[in-house]
This record gives C-alpha cells, structure tokens and sequence, in this order.
C-alpha cells in the first residue's frame, strides 16, 4: 500500500509540475537608432553642391567622390556605367562634349531607412554663360558608408524630347 501512496504522490508532482508554465523569458530587441532625416536632408544637400562646383571647376575627383566604389549612373540613351571608372568617363563626356559648366538640383522628396535613402527631385544642367542646357528629374539611391552619404544609384532622364532619329 506504502508503494502504491508513493507512486501516486510522485505522479501527481510530475503532473503538477509539468502543468506549471516555464518562466517568460524576456527578450530585449536593440530597436535600431532612429534615423534623422534632417541630418540626412543636410548631407544630401552638401553633397549636391559637391557636385555642382565639381562641375564648375572641372574637378573629376570631387564629383567621383559623390559616389560609392560599385555606383551606377543610369542616363538616358545609353548603357549604365558601372564603377568609378565608368563614372568618371561620363562625367569627362559631360564636360567635354556636353559643355556641362553646372548643375542645379532641386530635392522635392526624400525618403530614408537604415544605410538607404533615396532622393527625387529635378535637375538643371548649365553651360557656358549660366546658358540652361537641359532639364529633367532624377532618382538617387543613396547609401550610407564609412565616408559619409554616397549615390549608389544615380538615375536621371531628360524632359527634352528625343533628338530625331538618324536617317
């Protein structure tokens, strides 16, 4: 009888026990730094000037330095350019043929997350005498690195229609 009170009572306190829950663990997620816009806003800013006065002094290093090491430009009528290399024969023909002397960018919206941002807006390109060359809008992927917000993907197109089609 001994035996059978003693098995009962060690399977109740496994029952018991089995039916309590474990503790909670607690878990404490690291939420991600909140990001500020307006610092990114500031960067973009500063580097779009960059950008223009690389154009304005003819300076292939400050305007190449926009960029990340494995950025695409993607212009209109033509292949992308891939690498820095590649950027920077764009940004050659830009001043050799084009004439390009400047650049005004206008940011209408900018949208950020993590280590991207991406910038809509409108650009105008300018010649000699300040004289408007072109006109369009542009998407830029931005990412951030080591050296600050560099263009990853540089997309733009013209609101110029396309020049007629050789006969």
């Amino acid at each position: 009888m001994k035996r059978i009170y003693f098995s009962l009572m060690i399977v109740t306190l496994f029952a018991a026990a089995c039916n309590n829950p474990a503790p909670a663990v607690v878990e404490t997620a690291t939420a991600p730094a909140a990001m500020n816009i307006d610092s990114v806003k500031a960067a973009i800013a500063t580097s779009n000037q960059l950008y223009n006065e690389s154009f304005a002094k003819g300076d292939s290093a400050m305007f190449i330095e926009r960029y990340t090491s494995d950025a695409v430009l993607m212009a209109p009528n033509m292949p992308a350019f891939n690498g820095s290399a590649a950027i920077g024969g764009f940004y050659k023909a830009a001043l050799t043929q084009m004439g390009v002397k400047g650049i005004a960018l206008t940011t209408s919206d900018l949208y950020a997350e993590g280590d991207y941002a991406t910038e809509q807006g409108t650009y105008e390109l300018m010649g000699a005498d300040n004289k408007s060359i072109d006109k369009g809008k542009f998407l830029v992927v931005w990412k951030k690195t080591d050296a600050g917000w560099k263009m990853y993907r540089d997309c733009f197109n013209s609101d110029n229609p396309p020049p007629p089609a050789a006969k």
